[in-house]
């Protein structure tokens, strides 16, 4: 696959449609799948990958496959800091999905400032086992949700079609939440239009979040502080 590297039809900065060719949108996520936080970092990669599956099976962002470049960090902060300047500089994502860890996540807050890749959803601790908090979590994105609106038990069905689409055997807080992350994700990039660029996905992203006055925010970048859905816990447990 040829990503766009020397000059761009849309007249944007070449470093601001990073990740974007013709046919595809490569998306970048590091997480501990070997180590302390195996467990929950497979959910999360579920939760990722079920999201971009459904938005694939619809045809896309723009006619645009999504494709997920996941590696694994083992829950070390040098294996991130590698991790996240592979996917930046040398494959070249056009943003990260689910970032997760609470040592992880600050190491690469900065990095991925300086080197103006986006991320969506920070993931500190596992949601806690509560279906109080979960439903809170659904109302928080179907609030979000603007293209078109939904309610928050279209989010829960959706999210439960996906995923068993995709043959996971369980439901999962950690997949639900990185799946509502990433579906802000691919609803941000619908509303920046064909015109995909990362500057334009930061401004998208910030205002989604920014409607919500839930109490319940999202990491939208490296630009701001990460900032969570999740609350901390003993790790992902069955909803």
């Amino acid at each position: 696959m040829a990503w766009v590297d020397e000059v761009s039809p849309f007249g944007t900065p070449i470093a601001d449609r990073a990740g974007v060719s013709p046919t595809e949108v490569l998306i970048g996520q590091t997480v501990g799948l070997t180590g302390p936080v195996g467990a929950v970092a497979r959910e999360v990669v579920l939760g990722t990958q079920a999201l971009l599956q459904s938005v694939n099976d619809a045809g896309g962002i723009h006619g645009r496959r999504l494709c997920l470049l996941t590696l694994d960090d083992a829950h070390e902060p040098s294996r991130i800091v590698h991790n996240l300047h592979h996917l930046a500089r040398v494959d070249t994502v056009f943003a990260l999905a689910n970032l997760t860890g609470v040592v992880n996540c600050p190491v690469g807050a900065p990095l991925m400032e300086v080197w103006s890749t986006p991320c969506v959803g920070w993931m500190v601790g596992a949601p806690a086992d509560s279906r109080q908090l979960v439903w809170q979590v659904l109302t928080a994105h179907a609030r979000r949700s603007v293209h078109p609106p939904v309610q928050a038990w279209q989010l829960w069905l959706s999210y439960q079609v996906a995923m068993r689409r995709l043959g996971a055997l369980r439901l999962s807080a950690a997949s639900l939440e990185a799946y509502l992350h990433a579906r802000l994700l691919s609803d941000a990039m619908r509303l920046c239009g064909p015109d995909l660029c990362r500057s334009r996905l930061v401004a998208v992203v910030r205002g989604l979040a920014e409607s919500v006055a839930c109490g319940l925010p999202v990491g939208t970048s490296a630009r701001a502080q990460p900032q969570v859905l999740s609350h901390k816990g003993p790790g992902a447990s069955e909803l």
